[in-house]
């Protein structure tokens, strides 16, 4: 849920807007949250390619 990390709306109005409980929104946010090291964490460099012999 990109809306509760963009932050334009509190907590209380997220609810409302998307029909889902405050519980959810709060778990999504941290999943979202901790899995994006695994995503965004990792170098930009490019690997560098199998060597042909």
């Amino acid at each position: 849920m990109l809306a509760a990390l963009v932050g334009d709306k509190t907590l209380a109005q997220l609810p409302l807007e998307f029909e889902i409980h405050q519980n959810q929104i709060i778990d999504w946010k941290k999943q979202l949250t901790e899995s994006a090291v695994e995503v965004f964490g990792k170098s930009a460099e490019p690997e560098t390619p199998p060597v042909d012999l």
